[in-house]
């Protein structure tokens, strides 16, 4: 009985692997038999890197002091833009 069970331990430590292996070799026909958490653990990645979205650099000043005025504009607050030299 014990050795049956150590066999299917086995059997399904194979299939783990194989899965595994597929999927660095990008061999795997569906990326859900396989969870995220595992794909990036694989991939030697965070999760959250995934859903990261760089930040828009503004091209110049004038740009980012536009999008301020808007912002505080549509917020319907009093404020002012102060320039420091």
């Amino acid at each position: 009985m014990k050795i049956w069970k150590h066999k299917n331990e086995l059997a399904k430590k194979v299939d783990s692997l194989t899965i595994e292996k597929e999927f660095l070799e990008g061999k795997l026909v569906s990326l859900l038999s396989i969870s995220l958490n595992k794909q990036c653990k694989l991939l030697g990645i965070s999760k959250s890197s995934l859903y990261y979205e760089p930040v828009k650099k503004f091209s110049s000043e004038g740009e980012l002091e536009l999008l301020i005025i808007f912002v505080s504009k549509d917020s319907g607050e009093v404020s002012s833009t102060r320039r420091y030299i």
